[in-house]
């Protein structure tokens, strides 16, 4: 069993790393946000956009690593954002989709 730990999430995008096939996922600083609907979230992602890797790779059964989830909570809290830099978590797959995306969660 592999396990891939995202603790310097700066330096490391979990989709890329993901081409490795994991069996595990450690989120590390970002463990919080594992939450249940993240799992659903991240699940769904991966089945789908994910398809054509699974097929270039001749891989159909990876679905993706597993991954601890949090307790989360019922309702989300508004978000404080801070001016200059800070961490954020984004599916980024290094494309003008993903460059797309960014954008609107700048909006």
């Amino acid at each position: 069993m592999t396990e891939l730990s995202l603790s310097s999430w700066s330096r490391v995008r979990a989709p890329a790393c993901l081409r490795l096939r994991p069996d595990r996922l450690s989120w590390g600083p970002f463990a919080d946000f594992a939450t249940p609907e993240f799992a659903g979230l991240w699940k769904t992602i991966f089945k789908n956009v994910w398809a054509q890797w699974r097929y270039q790779n001749d891989d159909p059964e990876y679905f993706g690593p597993s991954f601890e989830v949090s307790p989360g909570s019922a309702e989300a809290a508004p978000v404080a954002t801070e001016q200059g830099d800070v961490d954020v978590l984004a599916f980024c797959g290094g494309g003008k989709d993903s460059l797309v995306a960014m954008k609107l969660q700048c909006i």
